[in-house]
């Protein structure tokens, strides 16, 4: 029998939940010894403050605490902490940190930093996250080393390059009242917008990224440096109520297709029973030399002869050479897709090189403009819609924007685990779609079609490095190719909230995982595993409800609320995103269950509920709409 933790999270790994600690007007939590939470009167001005290590290829090397302590008293709180982590390699690395807060309500932290031999690195050194709650938009003063003085707002839109550069000190004032500094010491420090990456923060980070990297840290050579936190105001301003936002439109809810997936016998069937509104299909020749176009094939015709009809949708990666005509390779991709009569509606187009990431200050590798590229690719690729936009993230695509006139529509992915895949962390991710969709519009504009996905927790790709990290532990983490989350109900709830903050940006296609396996909604073939997981069951509703309206409304306790509705047919999909029990307002309606997804039963029928437990996932139908169920299960 599996345990709470796997019917959850799809791993038995223990979660951290800190320790809490309060002085004065101050409150933070220490996880794993770094801070996360800190309020200001109940507020919070910050979301995390850690020391952070980065390998070469920009994956996170997780340090263990070795030893610690801690003394609290009316007038102080004194904490040292040693961690220490090895890596590949064998190198031994040890972060040793003191915090100190003091009732006059200084907070600081300070890390020393010491390698056994040389290490390389992307990053290593403290990083600030600031929430968007209450900051996107507030005024921000930031002072440099030199004493220089700036002033400017964190941005509302979400920026490609760095919204403040070397920075001593930061101050901003949060809408609520309250006025935050930040004093940074030990390097040169600057600012990303980390919603770019489905972050839910913006980040302080230090050696800017126009600086050479990775870069060696000496053996035996340490790092040091040291935060200060000050705040001031008086009674925080009460929250403003959120805006409603008019209602939005469920997307086609689509299904990625694998090499792994075209090679699993079960596939058609498993296809048949989701119903997803089309098929995805990445093609990269460089990584397959079009060896499953054969296979895909065969798919569709196993499909047809299961009178299923799916739209196929495929994202080509160019390959280009300064030495070749890319207009080579993208006949014969074409050619072959005919000659194995496979017919896609559209073909979204991305050059290789784009699949990595270029950070500010590093040069963009070769590549033929995109205006040729995408005029060449509607000469040859005829009778389909042509996409554009990017088949790795918005970080990407938001630092090379495509010509927006010369393709049909705009597409990029999402992955919440670039940075931190903590159970919190993936969640707060949600926070930064909104802001995403809303940049993303600001330059392909209103009417130009968009979509996006894949956007399941696993990473199918990696734009900051040669590989995705694999995850024989079953642990989170970041960069996997394998987060064991997809097998949980935390996903399940995850896609939920997903969508609630999809609403008003008028996407069209929406493609959140994979058929089948470490990317996917169920075991792959031959596994032993349950047959469909959690998640599926929300992808299987969302596909056979596309075009119905619907409205979102989050509750105070991080419980996410839909109604969907068409005609006489009414829907509700709730999802308590969070590890305890909210209560919530049930419909007003009489309502049958269509699914209920919690650890205590997975399929649990349940009328008029008045409460969600940890991170339940519940679909309800009204009474006019109970005819839905057959079609949903």
């Amino acid at each position: 029998m599996r345990s709470t933790a796997e019917k959850l999270f799809g791993t038995d790994q223990p979660v951290d939940k800190g320790s809490a600690f309060a002085l004065g007007r101050w409150t933070f939590t220490l996880v794993n010894g770094d801070l996360k939470a800190l309020r200001f009167d109940g507020v919070e001005v910050i979301r995390s403050a850690a020391f952070v290590i980065r390998d070469a290829n920009w994956g996170t090397c997780e340090a263990e605490i070795v030893s610690s302590e801690a003394i609290a008293s009316q007038d102080l709180i004194l904490i040292k902490i040693s961690k220490a982590c090895r890596v590949d390699d064998g190198n031994n690395l040890t972060i040793d940190s003191t915090f100190t807060l003091t009732a006059e309500g200084r907070l600081t932290l300070s890390a020393r930093f010491v390698a056994e031999t040389d290490f390389q690195t992307a990053r290593t050194g403290f990083t600030v996250l600031y929430p968007l709650d209450g900051v996107v938009g507030s005024p921000v003063e930031v002072t440099s080393a030199s004493g220089e003085l700036r002033q400017g707002n964190f941005p509302t839109l979400i920026e490609p390059w760095q919204p403040f550069k070397a920075i001593a000190s930061l101050s901003y004032r949060h809408r609520r009242g309250i006025s935050v500094r930040t004093d940074y010491q030990g390097d040169i420090f600057e600012m990303e917008d980390q919603r770019a990456w489905s972050d839910g923060s913006y980040k302080v980070y230090s050696r800017p990224l126009e600086k050479p990297w990775p870069y060696n840290i000496a053996g035996g050579e340490s790092v040091e440096q040291q935060l200060t936190f000050t705040a001031s105001g008086e009674e925080p301003r009460p929250q403003p109520a959120p805006a409603v936002k008019p209602a939005g439109t469920v997307p086609l809810t689509g299904c990625l297709v694998t090499s792994e997936i075209l090679k699993d016998r079960q596939s058609a069937e498993k296809l048949r029973a989701l119903a997803p509104g089309y098929l995805l299909y990445r093609c990269h020749p460089s990584q397959h030399d079009l060896k499953d176009l054969p296979a895909l094939a065969g798919l569709l015709r196993q499909l047809a002869s299961l009178d299923v009809k799916l739209p196929l949708h495929i994202e080509y990666v160019l390959p280009v050479d300064p030495e070749q005509d890319f207009r080579q390779p993208m006949r014969a991709f074409w050619q072959r897709l005919l000659e194995y009569g496979i017919h896609p509606l559209s073909v979204a187009l991305s050059p290789e090189p784009d699949l990595g990431s270029t950070p500010p200050g590093s040069q963009w590798p070769w590549c033929p403009p995109l205006d040729e590229i995408y005029l060449a690719a509607r000469e040859i690729f005829t009778g389909v819609a042509l996409g554009g936009g990017m088949l790795s993230y918005f970080t990407e695509l938001n630092r090379k924007r495509p010509p927006v006139e010369l393709v049909d529509f705009i597409t990029h992915a999402t992955c919440p685990i670039v940075h931190d895949a903590a159970d919190l962390a993936v969640v707060q991710t949600l926070e930064s779609l909104p802001y995403i969709t809303q940049t993303t519009r600001s330059f392909i504009g209103k009417a130009k079609p968009y979509r996006l996905g894949p956007g399941m927790i696993s990473m199918q790709s990696n734009p900051y490095g040669d590989h995705v990290y694999p995850n024989p532990d079953n642990v989170r983490l970041t960069m996997t190719s394998a987060d064991p989350r997809q097998r949980g109900i935390f996903f399940a709830g995850w896609l939920v909230g997903y969508l609630a903050q999809l609403q008003g940006a008028d996407i069209g296609h929406w493609c959140p995982a994979a058929l089948s396996g470490s990317l996917g909604l169920s075991a792959a073939g031959g596994q032993a595993a349950e047959a469909v997981w959690p998640a599926w069951h929300v992808v299987n509703f969302l596909a056979s409800v596309a075009g119905y309206q619907y409205q979102a409304s989050w509750g105070d306790a991080g419980e996410v609320r839909l109604r969907l509705w068409q005609d006489a047919h009414e829907y509700w999909l709730l999802a308590n995103l969070t590890d305890s029990v909210v209560a919530i307002i049930p419909p007003e309606q009489p309502c049958r269950t269509l699914f209920s997804l919690s650890a205590e039963q997975d399929q649990k029928r349940v009328t008029a509920p008045a409460q969600l437990q940890a991170w339940q996932v519940l679909c309800l139908a009204t009474r006019a709409a109970s005819g839905h169920e057959l079609r949903a299960r």
